[in-house]
C-alpha cells in the first residue's frame, strides 16, 4: 500500500485565571478558564495496493523489495474539520495542612465534519456538548505522605482512522470517558514513590478484520501503577514505573474480548549517574519492557512481548555564567525488531547527538 500527500492544520488557545481567597479557616483557589483547538484536514485519493504478499508472522517481519506503484498525479482534498471548546471552573479547597478537596465542572463542545474525495459528507455532522464533573479528595496525615481519591468525567474527541483502514483518516464521534483512581504518594528524601489503582471506561475504537475503523462497545481498563522518581543518592537519579492492566471490551460485537494494542504489563527503568571523577559528565541508560498484546479485534493474532535498551551521555560545559549542554543518545541499542502496536513496527537502533546553549 502507498499513500499520497496528506495535511493537517491545528490551532489551539488557552486562557486560564486563578483567584485565591479565604473563608475563615478554609482556603480557596478558584480556577476559571478556556482551552480549545481547531483542526482542518486534507486527505488523498491516491492509495494504490499491490498484490497481497505473505502471510508473514508478526514475530518475524519479512522485508521484500518495494513494488512498482503508479505515478501519483492527485492533489489532496479537503477531508473535514473539527472544533473542541472547553470551559472550566473549579475550586481547590484546603482545610488546614491535612485535607484538600477539588470540586469542578467543565463544559465541552465538540463539532466534527468529514468529506469524501468528491466533496460529499462521508458521515453525518457531529455536534455535541456536555457538562462533566471532577471530584478529588486528598489527606496528608504527615508531611511526607498523601492519600488521595478522584473521579473525573470528560467528553473527548474521537480518534482518526489509520491509513490502513478503508475509511482512512475519518474522524470518529466524540466519546464520554470516566476515570476513578485511588492512590498514595510518599516523599522519602529526594525520592517520590507513588502507587495507584485506576478504573477507566471509554468508547472502544477498533480496526475490524474487514478493515473498517469504528467505535463498538466500551473499553474498560482496570489496573495498578507504581512509580519511583528522584534521586537515590547525590549522584544517581531514577525514573521507574510498572503498570499492570486488566483490559476488556464490554458490549458490541467484541464483548468479552481484550482490546487491541493493550499490553497487560509494561515497565520502564531509566537511570542517570553523575560521574564524580568527571564534573559535568552524566551517563544515562534505560530499559523498557512491553508485554504481549492482541494485534486484531478478534484476539487471534498476538503481538510478541519486547524489551529495548537505551544508552547515552550528557556533558555540561560552563561558559561564563551560562552552559553548553552536549547530548549523545543511542536508542534501541540491541537493534531489537518489534511491533509497538498492530499498525507500526518499532524504530530500529538510532544514534542522536545534540548541542544546546542558553543565551
Amino acid at each position: 500500500t502507498r499513500s499520497g500527500r496528506t495535511k493537517d492544520r491545528i490551532q489551539a488557545a488557552n486562557l486560564p485565571a486563578d483567584f485565591a481567597f479565604d473563608t475563615g479557616p478554609v482556603s480557596h483557589k478558584v480556577t476559571l478558564g478556556y482551552f480549545g483547538y481547531w483542526s482542518k484536514g486534507w486527505n488523498t485519493p491516491y492509495n494504490p495496493n499491490t498484490a497481497y504478499l505473505g502471510p508473514y508472522p508478526r514475530s518475524a517481519p519479512t522485508y521484500v523489495p518495494e513494488p512498482k506503484f503508479p505515478e501519483d498525479n492527485s492533489k489532496p482534498y479537503y477531508s473535514g474539520r473539527s472544533r473542541n471548546d472547553n470551559f472550566v471552573i473549579g475550586d481547590q479547597i484546603s482545610i488546614g495542612d491535612h485535607v484538600t478537596a477539588i470540586i469542578g465542572v467543565s463544559r465541552s463542545e465538540i463539532f466534527s465534519r468529514s468529506f469524501n474525495a468528491v466533496g460529499e459528507s462521508s458521515r453525518p455532522d457531529y455536534e455535541k456538548g456536555r457538562w462533566s464533573p471532577t471530584y478529588a479528595l486528598s489527606y496528608k496525615p504527615v508531611s511526607w505522605l498523601t492519600a488521595y481519591a478522584s473521579y473525573i468525567e470528560g467528553l473527548e474527541a474521537g480518534g482518526t482512522a489509520p491509513l490502513e483502514a478503508t475509511n482512512a483518516r475519518e474522524i470518529m464521534p466524540p466519546m464520554v470517558s470516566r476515570q476513578k483512581e485511588i492512590g498514595i504518594k510518599a516523599e522519602l528524601g529526594g525520592l517520590l514513590l507513588t502507587g495507584a489503582l485506576f478504573d477507566i471506561s471509554k468508547a472502544y475504537e477498533v480496526l475490524t478484520d474487514a478493515g473498517l475503523y469504528t467505535q463498538d462497545g466500551r473499553q474498560k481498563d482496570r489496573g495498578v501503577e507504581l512509580t519511583a522518581t528522584g534521586r537515590i543518592t547525590e549522584d544517581l537519579t531514577i525514573v521507574g514505573g510498572f503498570t499492570m492492566l486488566d483490559a476488556d471490551v464490554e458490549g458490541g460485537d467484541y464483548d468479552g474480548l481484550s482490546p487491541m494494542n493493550a499490553a497487560r504489563n509494561w515497565a520502564k527503568l531509566y537511570l542517570e549517574y553523575d560521574l564524580p571523577f568527571a564534573p559535568g559528565l552524566t551517563v544515562t541508560g534505560g530499559v523498557y519492557r512491553t508485554d504481549k498484546q492482541w494485534g486484531n479485534a478478534t484476539n487471534t493474532d498476538r503481538l510478541p512481548a519486547y524489551t529495548t535498551f537505551d544508552l547515552g551521555a550528557r556533558y555540561v560545559v560552563p561558559i561564563d555564567d551560562k552552559a553548553l549542554v552536549l547530548r549523545l543518545t543511542v536508542n534501541n541499542v540491541a537493534d531489537k525488531t518489534h511491533w509497538t502496536n498492530a499498525y507500526y513496527v518499532g524504530q530500529p537502533r538510532s544514534v542522536a547527538f545534540s548541542a544546546q546553549f542558553q543565551f
